[in-house]
């Protein structure tokens, strides 16, 4: 929820600074090289070993990068609100993927979580082929990086190094689109230094090192709808800090996602009482 909640913060941050001319792309490039550095400097002892798979590092690498990419190339085709609910029906992708490998996921949780998300888009809904197409891939890219650092940190892999390495690749990658230099230099005033620096340690280190902490006690399913906070979260400050209204639809579709999560905390307490504590 807190990782959630930052991320939440954190595109209320993001969408401050569009507001004031810097590009998605070249954010992208100031917080994952940002987060590499800070990482670096945080991690000296734990960065080596490197985790055992390099082949996972790389495709999380690549996927994270993807992910940001077709998140904000569906914003930019279809909407904030529509990118939204896309990528938040990454929940019911990754509990069909979990049905299919024989686990049981909460289907009402699903459900519900997912009715709250698209309550909380509001009625700017909007599609075409391309921006649902992009965001029905990033949704799927997102299920493949919580699946995958579940299955890694569940095999030993240290979260925070795993994390770390691949926001490195991540990094790496995005060079081919805006290499760090150039975004550094389409920064201006030091109010949108402060928002960026805010984004890469409260928004990126920060959150995907204790999600990917949390992945070690919770499956992938489970913790992306827990994670499902990040639009409320959002929302609520876009309402205080941007003004932005908020409908009795909203706020009822915030209600849902919240209901949702109080029912996956209600079933694991049912399960801890009727098994005893791990």
């Amino acid at each position: 929820m807190l990782a959630g909640s930052l991320w939440g913060l954190g595109g209320v941050a993001a969408k401050a600074l569009f507001s004031s001319g810097l590009s998605p792309a070249a954010l992208l490039s100031l917080r994952m090289w940002g987060a590499v550095l800070l990482f670096a400097a945080l991690l000296r002892g734990r960065l080596l070993p490197a985790p055992r798979s390099a082949w996972a590092v790389l495709a999380l690498g690549l996927a994270m990068a993807a992910v940001q990419f077709t998140f904000y190339a569906t914003i930019d085709l279809l909407g904030v609100a529509t990118a939204i609910f896309l990528q938040y029906t990454g929940p019911a992708m990754i509990a069909l993927y979990l049905w299919t490998r024989g686990q049981r996921p909460n289907w009402l949780a699903v459900g519900v979580a997912t009715a709250g998300c698209l309550l909380l888009a509001g009625g700017g809904l909007r599609l075409s082929p391309a921006g649902l197409a992009y965001g029905l891939v990033s949704a799927a890219l997102l299920g493949v990086v919580n699946v995958l650092t579940r299955e890694r940190v569940a095999l030993g892999d240290d979260p925070w190094a795993l994390v770390a390495w691949s926001m490195g690749v991540a990094a790496l990658a995005w060079l081919a689109v805006v290499p760090p230099w150039r975004a550094v230099a389409a920064m201006g005033s030091p109010a949108g230094w402060a928002l960026a620096v805010a984004i890469i340690v409260l928004a990126t280190v920060v959150p995907f090192g204790i999600f990917s902490a949390a992945l070690r006690v919770l499956d992938a399913g489970r913790a992306s709808i827990v994670a499902m906070v990040e639009p409320v979260v959002g929302a609520v400050a876009a309402w205080i800090w941007l003004h932005e209204a908020l409908s009795a639809g909203q706020i009822a579709g915030g209600a849902l996602i919240l209901a949702a999560v109080a029912l996956l905390q209600w079933q694991g307490a049912r399960r801890a009482l009727r098994t005893g504590p791990p």
